[in-house]
């Protein structure tokens, strides 16, 4: 039967249910006694999040469909914010005349809801899109301190020279490095030039863009024709490395920022990863989903 003093229900109630039911859309709901349409949202979210994502497996890893994963991500958020937008005008407007939430008959639904909810996050597929946040300025000026990103870490990664990648550390931590090498390839570094195979890769002098902290840019064009922007702080002693052979089934990797930077120039104790075993790459980053800076949001790094 109807709460007595629904109607009168405070305030900060009222706001701490709808608050509550965010993380979840539909629980709320259901704790409110709105048994239909809260099992319809709670099911709409969980196929949203569960089931919309994990088919992206499926597509080509190229960068020619990357446009399409985008369409495909931005779909889903939108329809993720609607589906929150809708459900908690409801639980606002609910949260009011509502069904008394103390009958057990309506904590139940609510429960078994979150049975339910623990389980598909159990058994659901991984992603294959994945967030980061950069941590650290080792990508300046590609990627800034507290940017997040987006990887494809979909099995069968078509990666290459130039790719910027997310990899397992010797430390086992998430690390971030632009891919310069594979296996079978030399590399070396001579007075912060790289030397691919015995050729210098050019370096384009950038006048009127600074990094962070101040420094000179450069555009680095590799081999086979991708560049990319690096930052040079100055003579280091990591700007000079002997010839190294990358051992078959291991990739080099180094920060854009040269000297600022502990990548496969630092062997594991050194606190680098030296050379990175291909199965501990475990993606491509491709875009920039967050910054402070509005603009870069979008981007390709």
């Amino acid at each position: 039967m109807p709460d007595q003093g629904a109607s009168d229900r405070p305030l900060w109630r009222r706001l701490a249910i709808t608050v509550l039911h965010i993380p979840l859309p539909g629980l709320g709901l259901l704790w409110l006694g709105r048994l239909g349409v809260g099992l319809v949202l709670l099911v709409l979210t969980q196929v949203v999040g569960n089931i919309a994502l994990p088919p992206l497996r499926l597509l080509p890893t190229t960068r020619d469909h990357e446009q399409f994963t985008l369409m495909w991500l931005a779909a889903v958020v939108i329809l993720s914010l609607g589906l929150l937008t809708w459900s908690t005008i409801l639980v606002w407007r609910d949260s009011r005349q509502a069904l008394s939430p103390h009958r057990f008959r309506w904590h139940w639904p609510y429960w078994v809801a979150w049975a339910g909810i623990v389980a598909i996050a159990a058994l659901a597929p991984d992603p294959p899109i994945h967030a980061y946040s950069v941590t650290s300025p080792s990508m300046e000026p590609t990627l800034h301190v507290a940017e997040r990103v987006w990887a494809d870490q979909r099995v069968g990664q078509r990666l290459k020279r130039g790719d910027l990648v997310v990899y397992l550390g010797a430390d086992e931590n998430v690390r971030l490095g632009r891919l310069v090498a594979i296996g079978g390839e030399r590399v070396a570094m001579r007075d912060g030039v790289l030397i691919l195979n015995g050729k210098a890769v050019p370096l384009q002098p950038m006048p009127g863009m600074a990094g962070s902290p101040p420094g000179r840019v450069f555009r680095e064009r590799l081999p086979d024709g991708q560049d990319h922007l690096v930052l040079d702080l100055g003579m280091r002693p990591q700007d000079n490395v002997a010839e190294r052979l990358v051992p078959r089934g291991h990739v080099f990797v180094l920060g854009d920022s040269r000297d600022n930077s502990l990548d496969s120039r630092f062997d594991p104790a050194m606190d680098g990863p030296g050379m990175v075993p291909s199965q501990d790459v475990l993606g491509r980053v491709f875009l920039i989903y967050w910054s402070k800076q509005f603009d870069r949001i979008g981007r390709a790094p």
